[in-house]
Parts: structure tokens; sequence; C-alpha cells
């Protein structure tokens, strides 16, 4: 069996490798736990969806358990769905439990039917754990989406691996547990193609909300809970956002007062996900333009359609909206949205 040493301490000991909107999904907390110590028992007052029977870690004893925490508005925790996936339908039989920890980055993820929605869409197989008040979260030190804790036959942490990249290596790790249990697997490690090239994108994740604000570009002053006409500067500043109109900026989102507004930001990736949501019921629509044009079929995100000539996305419930994907080709870009109805919630934006 091939051994490979996790990278845990190397990611721990220089924070700068945390690239692009991975650097800024980060929680902070004390230092991760370190590897060797038992793996915290899950509270017994929260709840769990995708299983009938809530989970124990003492029920799991005599398998290997790979623990990852996830949100469903973390672009960099749905990339990595994907792999657990694969890891499931390969080595689920031979003795490998998965346990996600949902913690959410904003309140509405809070919602059970939320989550249950996310599971869904992504085709999810294994037990979540809604971990509302991070009370998982904080037992293990968590500070990071994703994190995946590989947890032994034993109830011991034996990796820790933080953010996305070096799957294979997690993989390795998985197949060295099995064999402590006596499970020979022959399975090759199946590189999968990374969906970023973190080296070419320039933009953290940035937050529009008062608790989290930053890169914020207008030039008037922020006021928290009131509304404020914010407007933009003729010249965009790199890796900064404006909000033009009348905002009222709450604790984790900016929340348009206005009859219409812009949100203008100038960024350096492949693709935009920005999440969004409405105070009403009905389906709201925003015009999207990148470099001052409508998008194209080179440069839409799945979540645009056209009409017109022009580029929409239709908000219709509180979620990550993926609105631009230029195809590979990396650069600098001015992503402007135009929104024509009032009470539509901006909560961040993300970039790959």
């Amino acid at each position: 069996m091939r051994r490979r040493i996790a990278n845990t301490i190397l990611w721990l000991l220089i924070p700068s490798l945390f690239l692009s909107s991975c650097k800024n999904e980060v929680k902070q907390a004390d230092s991760l736990p370190l590897v060797g110590a038992t793996a915290p028992e899950f509270p017994r007052n929260v709840s769990w969806v995708n299983t009938e029977l809530p989970s124990s870690l003492a029920e799991m004893r005599g398998n290997v358990v790979l623990l990852y925490f996830w949100s469903s508005t973390s672009i960099n925790s749905l990339r990595a769905i994907r792999f657990i996936n694969q890891w499931h339908r390969k080595y689920g039989e031979w003795g490998l439990r998965i346990i996600g920890v949902h913690a959410p980055q904003f309140d509405f993820e809070k919602d059970a039917a939320h989550v249950k929605d996310a599971v869904s869409k992504e085709v999810m197989f294994h037990p979540v754990v809604l971990d509302n008040d991070f009370l998982i979260w904080t037992a293990y030190r968590n500070r990071a989406w994703p994190t995946f804790y590989l947890i032994d036959h034993r109830g011991i942490i034996r990796d820790i691996f933080v953010g996305e990249s070096d799957y294979d290596q997690l993989e390795f790790r998985i197949q060295d547990l099995l064999s402590e249990i006596g499970v020979e697997t022959s399975d090759s490690i199946e590189a999968l193609e990374p969906q970023v090239d973190f080296s070419r994108v320039g933009t953290p994740q940035i937050n529009t909300g008062f608790d989290e604000l930053t890169h914020f570009g207008s030039p008037e002053p922020v006021l928290l809970n009131a509304t404020q006409n914010y407007t933009a500067n003729p010249a965009l500043q790199f890796n900064h956002f404006y909000l033009v109109g009348e905002w009222e900026i709450q604790k984790d989102k900016a929340l348009l007062r206005g009859r219409g507004g812009k949100l203008l930001l100038r960024y350096e990736a492949s693709r935009v996900y920005v999440v969004l949501g409405s105070l009403h019921a009905s389906r709201l629509r925003a015009e999207v333009r990148l470099d001052g044009e409508p998008l194209t079929a080179e440069n839409y995100g799945k979540d645009i359609w056209f009409r017109d000539g022009r580029s929409y996305v239709e908000i219709d419930t509180r979620r990550l909206y993926e609105l631009v994907d230029t195809r590979d080709i990396y650069g600098e870009y001015t992503l402007e949205i135009s929104f024509s109805s009032g009470d539509v919630e901006v909560f961040a934006m993300m970039f790959g």
C-alpha cells in the first residue's frame, strides 16, 4: 500500500497558501487540534438531513470516517463534492463512512429545508449534520470551508486537510487507513481535472455585510442598518466593489432599498459567483454585463438567461448564483449587475 504524508502541518504554518476565494472562506478559531487526538463526538441536540437516524462516531468505530465541514454557499465546498461522491462510490462498501458537517456562512443557511435542497441538488449520498450554532466547528477548532478530518477505526484523528487541492493525497490516506482494518484496495487514484487554477485568480471572496465588510469602494461612509445613497467612482479600483443607489448594509448582507440600483466590481478570475436573495416570494430579474457589454455564449454562467440581446439572472431564492464563466480565460474584468426592483439582498461574491 502506497503511503503519502498529509500536508496538514504545511497548511497550518503557511497561511498564504490559502489562495483566492478559499483564503477568505475562513472563520477564525483557535488552532486546529493536533493529529492524534480523539475525534470529538457529535452533540445530541443537533439535527440531521439525508439520513433516517442520527449518527455518532461511537457507532462508527471499526470504520474509517471522513468528516468534512462545508457550506451550501461556499463555492470551495461545492467544488469538493464531486471528489467526496467519488470516494463514497469507491470505498463506501469497504468501510469508509462520510459525514458532512454543514456550518452556515449566512443565517438563511440555518433552515433545514435550504440544506435539504442543497444536498438534493448536489446529489450527496451521505448523512449531513446541521451545525447551526457552530458547536461541532468549535469542538474541532475548525477554521475554514472545506476542511477534511480523517478518523481511523479507533476514533483517532489521523489527518487534517484544509481547503481545496491535494485530493490525491487525501485519497491515498483513505486507502492507508482502510488497510489498517484489513481492506486492501487495488483501486488507482483517479486524478480528476482541477476546476480552478488558483494561481490565476487574483480576487478573494468579498462579503458585503457589515460584520465582514471588505474591499468596499463607494466613497460614502458605511452606515449599519440605515439607508444610504451610495455612488461609484468613475475609475473603479481593482478588487473593490461599489454600490449605486439607496442601500442598507446589514450584519451579513447589503439590501437594496431603492427601486433600482447597481453593483460594480473589478476583479481577476474566470468565474464569478454571487450569493443573492430577495425579501419577496416572487422572482426578481437583474441585468448582468461584463466590461460594459451583455454576456455571450463564451462567458455566461449557468444561471444566466438571455432576452432581446441582454443577459439576466433571475433571483428565485437565497442561494449561490454563477454569473460569469469565461471558459478558463483568466483576466481582469468589470462586472455590472443592475437591479430594477428593490429589496434585493447581496451577501457575497466568490471567484474561480
